[in-house]
């Protein structure tokens, strides 16, 4: 299984191979502690403003950096480690980066495996039913009635339904999503 290049991911990539191999490491080191504690609060706000002046990163940019590297640790979990420099080399991370994320993952890989093994999976309502309809909104903009939308209405177990408005991107995101997930299903099986 390889890790999917999406264009969120690529630009983390960008912004982890612009930090220094030492510094990324000191980081990485937090984030992964930071995904095995109780609230997944990985840094305080304090600590976020001293983290965006050490990296020298804006605000969005340390928040990408935070969500792909913890992202990534779990894509590792799915990955046998002989494979980890593999993946990452596909998906464009620079070689002394690749060895930051190799050190953290052998130190503290295990442990996080043995974390999401631990952790209690609760499901508070699932998805009993669903049924989509396509909308074409009519106006006298030409371009606003060129426009169509899929709705798609989720029954959930709690007897909730919640209605969904797509446009045709975000559908075809969606259904990118759907397939990696398919993929990852298909990899444990």
């Amino acid at each position: 299984m390889a890790i999917r290049l999406t264009n969120k991911l690529r630009e983390a990539i960008n912004i982890i191979n612009s930090l220094d191999s030492s510094k990324l490491e000191l980081f990485l080191e937090r984030v992964l502690t930071g995904l095995q504690s109780p609230k997944r609060q990985i840094f305080s706000a304090k600590e976020l403003s001293q983290l965006e002046n050490i990296l020298s990163l804006s605000p969005s940019s340390l928040q990408i950096l935070i969500q792909a590297s913890g992202f990534l640790f779990e894509q590792f979990a799915q990955l046998k480690l002989s494979n980890l420099a593999e993946n990452l080399e596909a998906i464009e991370i620079g070689d002394e980066q690749i060895e930051s994320f190799q050190n953290v993952w052998s130190e503290g890989g295990t442990e996080f495996l043995m974390h999401l093994k631990d952790r209690a999976v609760s499901v508070p309502c699932l998805l009993e039913a669903f049924d989509w309809r396509l909308q074409l909104p009519l106006g006298s903009n030409y371009e606003m009635a060129c426009q169509p939308e899929a709705e798609l209405k989720l029954k959930l177990s709690n007897e909730t339904v919640k209605s969904i408005s797509l446009t045709k991107d975000q559908v075809l995101e969606l259904f990118m999503n759907i397939e990696i997930i398919q993929n990852q299903i298909d990899s444990l099986t």
